[in-house]
């Protein structure tokens, strides 16, 4: 058995891994989730634990498999790109209407 084998990988391990392999800050996912930054590191340390609502949001937001993020499931979907950053349209706030 490996090390790797024998490693048990936690939500917070396999969200920092998507976040290095994507290339997002800890500052640039928080704005992107509208949270604080110390929610996004709390989850990634462990001191949070990453409930169903935060995995939902952070797997849209990251592209990966909602079950792959929270219980580790389907290791074959973890994250292999690099620099895949986010890349989400923003939405105007104030639209204007359009030209006919």
């Amino acid at each position: 058995m490996t090390i790797v084998e024998e490693m048990t990988f936690q939500a917070g391990d396999r969200l920092r891994k998507v976040m290095q392999v994507r290339g997002i800050g800890v500052g640039e996912l928080a704005d992107e989730l509208e949270v604080a930054r110390n929610t996004i590191t709390n989850l990634t340390t462990g001191r949070s634990p990453m409930d169903k609502r935060s995995a939902l949001a952070l797997s849209v937001v990251l592209d990966v498999p909602y079950e792959w993020l929270r219980f580790g499931v389907n290791d074959e979907a973890a994250p292999v790109e690099t620099g895949a950053a986010i890349s989400r349209a923003r939405r105007d706030s104030n639209p204007q209407p359009s030209d006919p």
